[in-house]
């Protein structure tokens, strides 16, 4: 950690260094200094005009900001690297964005809106033919029919993503 540190303050201006040390820090459960390390490489996404790379910056603090269990800032985060997503239509991002956004709403009790980005993920899992988020997508659905007590579709789903996941 001290060459990275000593690599940092030689160039600073690299923001895949602080995104990448923030990563670390985050798989080690430091969100603190994951949080910082981010926020560092977003600003310098921001000021290069890196926008790709900023909607990855925000969606990486959503997920900083869940670990924090700050729903409604994660969810906040995650919108905004939608939209960016969206903007330069990178679609794995999307739908990645989609299923982050569904899982808060979930978590805040809104299963209504959960299900409604569920579904939007399905559609663009689909649409891009990855089979592997289609089958965590109607998993997912799943737990928002089962929470309701909608429990045919609940098993309807359950049985569609095991099969894709057979596949």
């Amino acid at each position: 950690t001290n060459n990275l540190k000593r690599k940092l303050r030689k160039k600073p201006k690299n923001p895949f260094i602080y995104f990448g040390l923030g990563c670390c820090y985050q798989n080690l459960g430091d969100y603190s200094k994951a949080e910082k390390y981010i926020l560092k490489a977003l600003s310098i996404f921001k000021n290069t005009s890196n926008l790709r790379e900023e909607g990855k910056s925000l969606w990486q603090l959503g997920r900083i900001y869940w670990f924090f269990n700050n729903l409604n800032l994660a969810l906040d985060y995650f919108k905004k690297s939608l939209q960016i997503s969206r903007e330069v239509n990178d679609l794995e991002e999307e739908g990645l964005c989609l299923n982050s956004i569904a899982v808060v709403y979930y978590y805040l009790n809104n299963y209504r809106k959960s299900l409604e980005y569920y579904q939007k993920a399905l559609k663009l899992a689909r649409e891009i033919g990855d089979k592997r988020n289609e089958a965590e997508c109607l998993n997912n659905i799943r737990y928002c029919y089962t929470i309701s007590g909608d429990y045919i579709r609940a098993l309807e789903y359950s049985e569609r993503a095991l099969k894709l996941a057979r596949e």
